[in-house]
Parts: structure tokens; C-alpha cells; sequence
């Protein structure tokens, strides 16, 4: 799933729920509801990766997530910066940990550096 956050704008867009939900992990309800909740920690939380230690590309896996109860899950992230309107986002992909890193850290990448 993405997202992306636009500050100053309190922008949040979110996309790929219905693709989530097709992956064999999210057949188990329990693991749909730690997910949900985690998408909502992350929108009340989305300020946090505005943090200095947030200015490159990071991966978290499982427990090295910073939001709580995410050990299942992993997160892409990366601050945006669009010098030409003075403002700062974050795009992030966030999905299970058996996701294909190489190709997420590509995409987060290549989105950044597009809008950048």
C-alpha cells in the first residue's frame, strides 16, 4: 500500500488497499484489524517522520517499526522536498514483511527523485 503526506497542506493520500488485501497474510481477520490500526497510528503519527532521522530513504522491518504493534508489517519511507514550492511530503510503502524490498526502495526512490 502507499502513501504519501503533503505538510502544510495536511495532505494524506492512500493507495492499494484493495491489493493489500488480496495478499495470503491478510486472509487472517486478526491481521487485517493490526493493519488497519497501523495505518491509523501512522496517520496520527505521520508528523514523527518529519524527524531529522527521516531525511533519507529507510526501511523498517517488524519491530524496528516505529509505530507500535507493527511487527508483522514492514515500512518503506522517504522525505520529499519541492524546493520550488517550499514544502516537504513523505511517500512510504508499507505492507508485509515478505514484501520485495529491492523493487519498494526503487519505487520510493524513482517518486522522490521525480518530484524532487
Amino acid at each position: 500500500m502507499g502513501i504519501s503526506y503533503l505538510s502544510g497542506e495536511n495532505i494524506l493520500w492512500k493507495e492499494g488497499w484493495e491489493g493489500i488485501f488480496e495478499e495470503p497474510e491478510f486472509k487472517d481477520i486478526d491481521l487485517v484489524s493490526k493493519f488497519t490500526r497501523l495505518v491509523n497510528s501512522l496517520e496520527e503519527g505521520i508528523d514523527e517522520l518529519f524527524s531529522d532521522d527521516f531525511l533519507e530513504t529507510r526501511v523498517f522491518i517488524g519491530s524496528e517499526n516505529p509505530f507500535a504493534k507493527a511487527d508483522e508489517f514492514s515500512l518503506i519511507t522517504s522525505r520529499l522536498n519541492f524546493p520550488k514550492f517550499q514544502k516537504e511530503g513523505i511517500v512510504a510503502i508499507i505492507g508485509p514483511k515478505r514484501m520485495n524490498y529491492r523493487k519498494n526502495v526503487s519505487l520510493v526512490n524513482l517518486f522522490n527523485e521525480l518530484l524532487g
